[in-house]
């Protein structure tokens, strides 16, 4: 609402001058002129509005990947965190982290290492309900995935569900053996978002150790 209420204080000047004449302007090019400059005036406001509004979708935005970036995270965990509160809806977190992404651009260089990226972040675009669950890059090669409207019946099985998602839709396509750490958690009663992002940092980085200590064992 807020954003319309500039075109209606476009129109208030000239209500307020036909209220206090008693009516409308007496010549008919008077009455052309106001038009056509509130018009051009109304036409110009838009443009500008539209503007900002892509300048800050932008700032929003990763510019590699095209999904959220950690600015857009922080303000959407706040409120997400906040609404469910309200609502008593679960919200679940998975934080990714790319293994051996380094090791990509060293050896294919940055190209390749971009190319990864970006095909991660299409493997978890699909891989999210649309209209409950978003995507967010924090730079680098951490990715994070913002699960909402999840109820309390979900909350049981969840967890194995997006394991086996994970396996069949994002894992196994990446190429060159590279692999993804990941910390999946579900905000708990009472918790604030800044303890819920932490337990998912938290578990991320375990899943990341525990997968070092596998390969050396294997190796």
């Amino acid at each position: 609402m807020k954003k319309y209420l500039i075109y209606i204080l476009i129109f208030f000047p000239s209500i307020t001058e036909c209220i206090e004449s008693g009516g409308f302007p007496d010549s008919g090019k008077d009455i052309i002129t106001d038009v056509i400059m509130t018009i051009i005036t109304g036409i110009l406001i838009f443009i500008f509005n539209r503007r900002n509004q892509f300048i800050e979708n932008l700032s929003l935005q990763d510019p590699l990947t095209g999904i959220g970036n950690r600015r857009l995270f922080d303000l959407n965990l706040e409120k997400e965190v906040s609404r469910s509160k309200r609502i008593n809806r679960g919200v679940g977190l998975i934080f990714f982290d790319l293994d051996g992404f380094k090791d990509i651009n060293d050896k294919y260089g940055h190209k390749e290492g971009d190319n990864l990226l970006i095909a991660f972040a299409n493997h978890l675009s699909k891989f999210t309900r649309k209209g409950t669950d978003y995507c967010y890059r924090f730079g680098g090669d951490e990715f994070a995935v913002l699960l909402t409207d999840i109820n309390d019946d979900e909350m049981a099985h969840i967890a194995n569900k997006i394991e086996e998602r994970l396996e069949n839709i994002v894992y196994s396509k990446l190429p060159n053996g590279v692999s993804a750490s990941k910390g999946f958690v579900l905000l708990n009663k009472g918790e604030t978002h800044e303890q819920f992002f932490k337990r998912a940092d938290d578990a991320m980085y375990q899943d990341k150790r525990a997968r070092k200590s596998n390969l050396k064992i294997s190796s």
